[in-house]
């Protein structure tokens, strides 16, 4: 009897898809050189953070560094984008906890196909739009301007 041992070098159908391997992973992750990749899918995301924070036991910045290097065209914010890496993992729990056989097979197939942005849009202070805003925005500035003579 033949025993046969195969070494699986990927480290999911979507990382296999974009050309990371463990082997990308072997040296530290700062000195390592990885593939240039145009769209990032949440399916990626969540098996870098798998691969990189439970099997290697790295933290959870180290995947956005490892992100940040897979599209170094976007430059990106990379504390917001640790939140949005957590959020998608938190996401993905919530799924897997709350919903049974195919419904959870459906739901976690459309949450890793959905592309994941690393540039987020940045919320832009909404002006006052109504005279009664626009009064009391003013009286507010007037109020700490005042404030602050009086130190």
């Amino acid at each position: 009897m033949f025993l046969f041992i195969y070494f699986h070098t990927g480290i999911g159908p979507f990382s296999s898809a974009v050309g990371l391997t463990k082997d990308h992973f072997s040296r530290s992750i700062s000195e390592g050189v990885f593939p240039i990749v145009t769209s990032i899918k949440n399916g990626l995301v969540l098996e870098l953070y798998e691969y990189l924070t439970i099997t290697l036991g790295y933290n959870a910045f180290s995947v956005v560094h490892v992100l940040s290097k897979l599209n170094p065209q976007e430059s990106c914010n990379e504390k917001g984008l640790n939140v949005a890496v957590k959020r998608l993992w938190q996401k993905r729990l919530k799924v897997v906890r709350n919903l049974k056989h195919e419904k959870k097979d459906r739901a976690l197939t459309e949450l890793k196909e959905v592309e994941f942005k690393l540039v987020r849009k940045s919320v832009v202070k909404k002006s006052p739009d109504t005279p009664r805003k626009k009064k009391l925005k003013l009286g507010l500035q007037t109020e700490k301007e005042a404030h602050r003579r009086s130190k």
